[in-house]
């Protein structure tokens, strides 16, 4: 998905969502630890 996404946008806004991406998911994985 996240090639899908870079292919479709500029590299400055999949380089700017990706970060945003990942740091959501490890605030959801530390939701599920507690």
């Amino acid at each position: 998905m996240e090639l899908r996404t870079m292919g479709n946008h500029p590299m400055s806004l999949f380089g700017l969502s990706f970060p945003i991406a990942s740091h959501r998911v490890k605030n959801e994985a530390k939701t599920e630890t507690l």
